[in-house]
């Protein structure tokens, strides 16, 4: 019989072949053995009557190589390592969809360098620090702080206007920046312009020892607490209500405003009415006095509403003094009659933009912590759904206990399945936790979904490593 060049029987050299081929393959994952000596290793993707399909490398090309089966001999079916087919190739990137447009950061706006000290400084010289915007966002405390701190250092500043056209927001803040008025209240003459001032506004606005309201303006609805809010016990709402309610009536009294406005304005339960006399004198109370007709009565608020006052209101019971022009700090000074009255410069407004710039960056973030929470949720339902103990019947011969291929492939699947689930988990707990971290020195600390993240983790770890312990199962 004729020999082969390389000196081995034909019948010899595809054994050979068979082992050769065998040992450098690795030994992970399934193995197809063919009746013509080749083997095939990777991932098998389906199995029919007629053929096979395996996810495999041939010649270094990653390929779903169709097998027929009749010419299989037989299949080892086998768990594939992470790494078997290589590092994978850095896909080209793909336009954002929708929700992952939402998520990306918007560009960083310019940094702009401090204002200098004006060369020509005014006589009454004034700083503006504009409270615009909501509290807690572009209404910091730490713009304010710098502002102040700043105007302290120029003996020159003698007054301080804060232009305020807000909608509220963070109790939190507002109690701040009401405690860095007064303790500069000594150096300073404060004066409020008031375009919108609600809610939280009304810190600085009855911490101020002028104030003034444009037409169309508005100021009042404070009520911290409500029943929909805080802590949801209406009895320690109210609590906590009359403990910030009785600071800003004491401040609201020391800067000789009508104190009584307060509660009505940020306690729903208080009542508050304003009417004027034969005379057109105004009077505040707590109820219209008696026998006062309703075209005398300016306002009447129940206990169930909060009061808001409007600009002609506040100017009619003296709380405010009508502001006309443009509403700014310039025409301020018209109105009360100063001479010399100037700004120093915008330092003010540059301390709040800022000093701001974290909180309104984390602020674009708020809606992928809500999105994150869902998304953990739903992830670990899903790992939960996949995992191989949980999910479906297996098949297995009787004698051994062993799965049947179909099963042992199943099992594979399942807890491939959950184990991407659970990372993926891990993954989005992480940024969860990132987030927070960034809140917490931004002292933000509350409207956040509750998620114990350390808990969260712990589980994904010890889920995954149990999986992967369990993927190579051959049985019962």
């Amino acid at each position: 019989m004729r020999q082969s060049s390389w000196g081995l029987h034909p019948s010899l050299w595809a054994i050979a072949l068979l082992i050769i081929s065998y040992c450098t393959l690795p030994a992970s994952g399934d193995v197809v053995l063919m009746k013509d000596g080749r083997i095939f290793t990777g991932m098998i993707v389906t199995q029919t009557n007629d053929q096979v399909i395996i996810d495999t490398i041939v010649s270094g090309i990653r390929v779903k190589m169709p097998l027929r089966r009749p010419d299989i001999d037989s299949i080892t079916l086998g768990p594939v390592d992470d790494d078997f087919f290589g590092k994978p190739k850095e896909k080209k990137k793909e336009e954002p969809t929708a929700t992952e447009k939402v998520n990306v950061p918007a560009p960083a706006e310019p940094q702009v360098p401090a204002p200098e000290v004006p060369a020509n400084i005014p006589a009454k010289a004034y700083l503006e620090i504009p409270i615009v915007g909501t509290f807690g966002t572009e209404v910091v405390p730490a713009g304010v702080e710098a502002a102040l701190e700043y105007a302290t250092q120029h003996e020159a500043i003698k007054h301080i206007v804060f232009v305020v056209d807000s909608p509220g927001g963070s109790v939190d803040a507002a109690e701040k920046i009401l405690g860095l008025m007064k303790k500069h209240n000594a150096r300073f003459t404060y004066h409020c312009v008031i375009k919108r001032a609600i809610s939280a506004s009304i810190w600085v606005v009855f911490a101020c020892d002028t104030i003034h309201i444009i037409e169309g303006g508005t100021v009042g609805g404070a009520v911290a607490f409500s029943q929909d809010e805080s802590t949801g016990n209406l009895e320690v709402d109210a609590k906590f209500n009359s403990v910030i309610c009785a600071n800003i009536r004491a401040t609201a009294d020391s800067k000789s405003h009508p104190a009584v406005l307060v509660e009505a304005m940020m306690i729903q339960d208080a009542t508050a009415a304003a009417w004027t006399d034969e005379g057109g004198r105004p009077h505040i109370g707590k109820v219209v006095g008696k026998g006062v007709p309703a075209e005398r009565v300016i306002f009447k608020d129940t206990n169930k509403t909060v009061l808001t006052l409007t600009a002609r209101e506040a100017t009619q019971i003296q709380m405010a003094d009508a502001l006309t022009g443009n509403g700014n700090a310039v025409s301020l000074g018209e109105a009360m009659g100063f001479e010399g009255w100037g700004r120093f410069n915008d330092y003010g407004g540059w301390a709040m933009t800022e000093k701001s710039r974290p909180y309104r960056d984390f602020e674009k973030k708020r809606n992928r912590i809500d999105e994150l929470a869902h998304y953990i949720g739903s992830t670990m339902d899903e790992a939960v759904s996949n995992d191989p103990e949980r999910a479906g019947d297996y098949s297995y011969f009787q004698r051994t206990g062993r799965f049947t291929d179909d099963s042992r492939r199943l099992w594979i699947q399942r807890t491939n399945s959950a184990i991407a689930a659970w990372e993926r988990a891990e993954k989005g707990i992480a940024e969860f936790q990132g987030l927070l971290k960034e809140a917490a020195s931004l002292g933000i600390t509350d409207g956040f979904p509750e998620l114990n993240v350390q808990n969260a983790l712990d589980r994904c770890g010890r889920e995954i490593k149990r999986l992967k312990m369990n993927r190579g199962r051959e049985g019962v």
